[in-house]
């Protein structure tokens, strides 16, 4: 390889070597990813531009990760941030909690959809705020409450309707105190 190192386009020869090391055949390897041996052959020959996640799979049926990869053909800083120092396993650490935490995400934005839809079931006005949250109206009066944090909306999600009733009941007193204080 010459000149600067280009993830997308230079990380599939090391992938070739280490298929290579290990006497895989890149049907053996396609197959494990899912995807064509054409497919593979451009990654390897740097004919097509290999993404990130692509790597990690193609690596992980290896037995390897992309960093410990990088790291064993010198490249491990032209890729991990430079913050990392050189620590492979810190890398990996953090890479697993932004997963993890993306994962979060998702739940809980699946379950606030679930517990939105469920609210609207039951009679309640459930508006979106302009910024975060949204506000739900109380069908009896008309008062409004605020609910910002979408995590809130995971631990509801499993709970009966009279359960929710309960709890919408408390938040609304809780909130009912919380504006008399002021």
């Amino acid at each position: 390889m010459d000149g600067l190192f280009n993830f997308e386009l230079d990380f599939g020869g090391f992938l070739r070597r280490v298929r290579e090391e290990q006497k895989l055949t890149r049907k053996a390897i396609a197959n494990d990813c899912g995807i064509s041996i054409q497919s593979l052959y451009y990654y390897e020959t740097g004919r097509r531009r290999l993404k990130y996640a692509k790597a990690e799979k193609i690596a992980g049926a290896l037995g390897y990760s992309v960093a410990a990869i990088l790291d064993a053909y010198g490249h491990y800083d032209d890729v991990i941030p430079s913050w990392f120092d050189g620590e492979i396993d810190a890398w990996e650490a953090f890479k697993t909690a932004v997963d993890e935490d993306q994962q979060k995400n998702h739940f809980a934005h699946e379950a606030e959809e679930v517990f939105i839809t469920f609210l609207r079931e039951l009679g309640y006005e459930v508006t979106p705020r302009m910024d975060w949250g949204y506000v739900i109206v109380f069908p009896e009066d008309g008062y409004q409450l605020e609910l910002v944090d979408s995590y809130a909306f995971v631990s509801l999600v499993d709970q009966t309707k009279t359960q929710i009733e309960l709890l919408l009941s408390k938040l609304r007193l809780d909130a009912e105190r919380e504006a008399q204080k002021k």
